[in-house]
């Protein structure tokens, strides 16, 4: 009954806005993970290792 009281116009500004909602929650969220990113940090681990010596020598 609560849905044929709406209208389309209603309708369609209620999804809007949840889109709305989850965009800037999506951007805050992707913002905060990236400032934690590290990117100086020099890389490791054995093929890198193995590449680097490789370089040194030539």
């Amino acid at each position: 009954m609560l849905v044929a009281m709406i209208g389309s116009g209603t309708q369609n500004l209620i999804v809007f806005c949840v889109l709305v909602a989850f965009g800037i929650l999506a951007w805050f969220s992707l913002r905060r993970n990236i400032r934690r990113i590290d990117f100086d940090e020099t890389p490791s681990g054995p093929a890198l290792k193995k590449r680097h010596d490789d370089e040194t020598k030539a």
